[in-house]
């Protein structure tokens, strides 16, 4: 009997799952598509508007200069905003296509905390790495991981805005690499905690929430997988494990 017990259990247990990652899945192909069509209606007046500043600066400057090439900055500015908000839509839309290559890890951290550091330096947090010794090469999408990284270092630092202490961890396990990135911010309530990756999801009064739904994309598709921990106060860890000899598919 407890052996039937055991199988049963472990049975309902992989149906649930299955039937959660088929929700989710369900989940982001419906946002993808609503993503898809609205970045398209949206990035051809951008472009207009684009070429049009770019006219105005070329060939109808006025005499007062300065406040002329402020204005068209500013506008140029929120132009790019409303432009990286458009790639964030379509990041949900397009499939995701990767370019594996060996990465020293330790060296790709190294970049993504001298790029965090002027941030990090005006929110007065201290960086760190924790970076095992002889710590092996990962075979990924470079540009993909140091996407995912960044994100994560980034919402790290906007969760310290009165400072604290950023830690970049890396380490091999078996045939997995694990990178962490810990803050000493207030922390992910405990009702968002379980919701974290999902889109539009966020604790920040800026900002789609579509960063963490994209960064586990990301990892899903090098057959890793991307965790959160955090305790109310107690700040927050982000986990990526990585397969290290290659990623499903490539």
């Amino acid at each position: 009997m407890a052996t039937i017990f055991y199988l049963q259990n472990r049975h309902l247990t992989e149906v649930r799952a299955l039937e959660e990652g088929m929700a989710r899945g369900e989940r982001l192909a419906t946002v993808g598509n609503l993503a898809a069509a609205v970045a398209h209606e949206i990035r051809n007046p951008l472009s207009a508007i684009s070429m049009g500043l770019q006219r105005l600066r070329a060939e109808f400057e006025p005499a007062e200069r300065e406040e002329y090439r402020r204005m068209v900055d500013l506008v140029q500015g929120e132009v790019r905003r409303l432009n990286g908000i458009v790639e964030e839509f379509l990041s949900l839309a397009r499939p995701i296509q990767l370019r594996p290559e060996s990465i020293s890890m330790a060296a790709l951290i190294d970049e993504i905390s001298r790029l965090a550091e002027p941030q990090a330096d005006r929110a007065r947090i201290v960086v760190e790495q924790t970076i095992a010794a002889g710590l092996p090469e990962l075979r990924a999408d470079r540009d993909r991981i140091k996407q995912v990284l960044l994100n994560l270092v980034l919402n790290a630092i906007e969760a310290m805005p009165s400072g604290g202490r950023l830690t970049l961890g890396a380490a091999a396990s078996g045939s997995a690499l694990t990178f962490t990135v810990t803050d000493t911010g207030s922390g992910i309530p405990p009702e968002l905690l379980p919701r974290v990756f999902e889109p539009y999801v966020t604790t920040k009064t800026k900002g789609l929430g579509l960063g963490l739904a994209i960064a586990r994309r990301i990892v899903e598709v090098h057959g890793g997988r991307i965790e959160a921990e955090s305790g109310a106060g107690q700040g927050a860890r982000f986990r990526v494990t990585l397969p290290r000899d290659g990623v499903a598919g490539g």
